[in-house]
């Protein structure tokens, strides 16, 4: 994060992190194969934010987050079938969210904060080849719903060498309840 203060009041930020990655993978031979082969999720985000203080106790904040999101999936069927390929996707796309937040100053030891940020369903571009439909290997876009966040906070200086910092943070998971492509329709329910 790069934060440059304007004056006393405003302040422009850039700032790049990721806020999803996951990777499992689980040899061939798993006997759950469909259920848990390869999975691997990885996503940027490329932000520029702003900040006001609208007087001694507030200050607002917003910005725009530009997502980049990478994806494999490979899934077998079980070795019991045959173990044959039942979906192999790799894709990769952008998708703009934003966040805001506020911040209240009880007084200069105390503070509490809120913030939203939105996540798009971030539509992925690539290969997809799904056993069910039968096409083969085909140009497909994965639809990726990202979950939005929500966290509160609260910072309180207790003397000058401690200081309390604790968050309370929503993901909402359950925007993820399936793996879904624009060609080959929906490809996984979790």
């Amino acid at each position: 994060h790069l934060i440059v203060p304007v004056n006393d009041q405003f302040a422009w930020g850039i700032n790049a992190y990721s806020n999803f990655g996951t990777k499992t993978e689980f040899d061939s031979s798993f006997v759950g194969a469909e259920y848990g082969g390869l999975t691997d999720v990885k996503s940027a985000n490329f932000g520029l934010s702003g900040s006001y203080r609208l007087n001694e106790q507030w200050s607002l904040g917003l910005g725009l987050d530009l997502i980049y999101g990478q994806g494999k999936l490979e899934r077998k069927t079980s070795q019991y079938l045959g173990s044959s390929t039942a979906l192999e996707a790799d894709a990769d796309g952008w998708a703009l969210g934003f966040n805001l937040g506020t911040v209240y100053e009880l007084d200069e030891h105390n503070r509490f904060g809120f913030s939203y940020r939105y996540s798009p369903d971030l539509e992925a571009d690539g290969d997809v080849n799904y056993s069910r439909s039968g096409k083969g290997k085909v140009d497909d876009t994965l639809i990726m719903p990202l979950p939005d966040m929500a966290e509160f906070s609260g910072f309180h200086r207790l003397n000058e060498q401690f200081a309390v910092h604790y968050s309370v943070q929503w993901i909402g998971w359950a925007e993820f309840d399936k793996l879904e492509a624009k060609t080959s329709g929906v490809l996984n329910e979790y």
